[in-house]
Parts: C-alpha cells; structure tokens; sequence
C-alpha cells in the first residue's frame, strides 16, 4: 500500500511540474511575440496591498509608476516592471483598495490616471499611455482577446438612460449640460455621474471593446476641489480586463456653468478624441482613444457605435438623495 501511494504521490508531482513548466513556455511564448521577453517575473516577491490607481505623476494618493514600466495583469495578479525589465511589485487585484467609478466599484489596479491629452492606443492585449510622443506605461492584459465585451448598461443601475442602437455611421457626438445643484442633503459618500458616451454595438473587431465618456461628477474626489462639488473628467474603459483611464485632472465646475461633453473622431490621428469643456470659461480638458485594429477602415471604426445619455449614482446612496440632483439635459448634437 505504501509503494502505491508513493509511486502516486510521485505521478502527482510529475504532472504538476509538466502543467508549471507548460504554463511557463506559453507565458515566454506570449511575451516574446509581445517584445516583452525582458521581463523578469519574480514569484517570491513579498505581495503588496495596492491603495491608489496608478498614475505618472507623484501624487501620494495614488500608486506611482516609473516612465517607460510595464504594467501586467494575468489572473487576478498585478505586477509592474520598470523599464529593464525589473519587478517592481506584485499584488493581488482581490485585495487592492476599490474605487468607484462610472462602471461601479473596481479595483485601484485597473484604474489609471493619465495626462491630460494623452493617447490611449489599444493594440490587441497591449494598452500604451502616450503623452509629449513618449509612451509613459504600457498595460498588459495577458490571456484577454478583443472577443471579450463590456456588459450592457442595465437599467438598475441608472436612474435615467437613453440609448440609440441605430447608428449607421459616426463622427460626433456633442451634448450639453446646465450643471446642477447639488444635493440638498449629501451624504459624504454619495457619488453622481452624468455622461453621453459612444461604445461599439456589433462586429468582430469592435463588439463592446470600448467605452469613451465625458463624465459631469459630484463628489468623486480625485482632487480636493471636487470634494462636494461638481467636476469633469473625460474617461476611456477598455477590454481586455475592463481597465479604465482618465485625466489626471478635473474641470470644477459651478452652478452658473454650462458643461459640454464632446467625442470627435480625428480621420488623420485614427482616434476618437473624449474632451470635457466648462462653456462659460471656454476651459477644457481632453484624453484619445486609439485601436490599431481600427486603421484599416477608420470608417468602420465609426460605425455600429451605440450612443448613449446616462445619469448614474453611487447605488447604496440611491434612496438618500432627494429627487432634484437631477440635472435638466439641455440638448444633443450627433454628427453622421
């Protein structure tokens, strides 16, 4: 009996080390037809807790991340790489901080705070964050495919949402916004979002990929200023693994303002540009979104696209706030 349990035992380990060693030739097999071979994955790496999103720039509220490094994500684990290759961190997205966002609570590691006017391009797993020509971070989503899509908008989490499934083509999408009181009786967590946004309905190439949106915002932080108070701030959602970006900086926005949300597609720059402007200071803020896929046929890449007006809050404050904090939608402009 013991000879057979060994020998068994001895089967076990034999075939857990061929699935390692199997798993280990696919991993440098993906990374080498990425250009990413130089990376030196280290398991024995102490895991950190993740609790700020990733951003450029020095900010000692978010999770800061050298030029040129390489974020990787790969079954629930983060890790980032400065630009030779080295490991810098691993962590566990289970146990890094939430943030709410407008697609609800993720965690910091797939959020992104990025310059404002940069390009995020999209190549297949590959995300690059480019600003001033120079790529800042790339985001790797190993084992993801562009197949994968963003779930619908359910109406359970709006409290108001209108859609158009019928867009044959697409340049523009402009729609503006008399910004609002704010509540009359806020809690300190209660988060409001307000957004026209486009996102791809149908296609091999473009089914539910990406979600651009200039986002009108009570009191989602960020900085200090949009503390209790109305901000803007033009976001990108991307698959694969549903990272999102926006600017590092927001629009504070009053009362007495006008707010236009705008998404352009840029023909020269095969790009959809996402800009957020305060109409009574002419003050904006812009970031771009890019997928390689798209070249071909930029014409494609404006079509089958779903447009969509959507008033969104924090759903655990949804019956502690007075009706009002709704704003009255002024109007939509779409260009075909």
């Amino acid at each position: 009996v013991s000879t057979n349990l060994s020998e068994n035992f001895d089967d076990q380990i034999k075939t857990a080390t061929r699935a390692q060693s199997d798993l280990q030739t696919k991993q440098s097999l993906e990374l080498k037809k990425q250009g990413l071979s130089y990376l030196k994955f280290d398991d024995t790496q102490k895991k950190v807790l993740i609790k700020g999103e990733f951003s450029f720039k020095a900010d000692r509220e978010k999770t800061n991340i050298p030029l040129g490094s390489v974020v990787y994500q790969s079954k629930g684990v983060t890790r980032v790489f400065d630009k030779n290759g080295k490991q810098l961190l691993i962590a566990d997205d289970s146990d890094s901080a939430m943030i709410n966002t407008p697609k609800g609570d993720k965690p910091v590691s797939h959020v992104f705070s990025v310059p404002t006017g940069s390009l995020i391009k999209i190549n297949g797993n590959n995300t690059q964050v480019i600003s001033d020509n120079k790529i800042l971070y790339t985001v790797v989503s190993s084992e993801q495919t562009d197949s994968e899509s963003i779930p619908d908008i359910g109406m359970n989490e709006w409290i108001e949402a209108s859609n158009d499934y019928s867009v044959d083509s697409l340049s523009s999408f402009d729609a503006s916004w008399d910004v609002p009181a704010g509540p009359t009786k806020p809690y300190s967590t209660s988060i409001i979002y307000l957004f026209n946004g486009i996102m791809p309905q149908s296609g091999p190439l473009f089914s539910g990929t990406t979600l651009i949106q200039p986002v009108l915002e009570w009191n989602n932080g960020g900085q200090p200023s949009c503390s209790q108070h109305w901000c803007a701030r033009p976001w990108v959602i991307t698959k694969p693994k549903e990272n999102l970006y926006h600017s590092d900086t927001a629009l504070v926005l009053n009362q007495t303002n006008h707010f236009i949300g705008k998404m352009k597609w840029d023909e020269s720059q095969q790009s959809w540009g996402v800009t957020v402007q305060n109409d009574s200071s002419s003050e904006s803020i812009s970031i771009q979104e890019n997928r390689s896929s798209s070249r071909r046929s930029a014409r494609s890449s404006q079509r089958l696209r779903r447009r969509t007006l959507c008033a969104r809050q924090d759903l655990r404050q949804v019956n502690r706030l007075p009706p009002r904090i709704l704003p009255v939608h002024r109007s939509a402009q779409v260009h075909q």
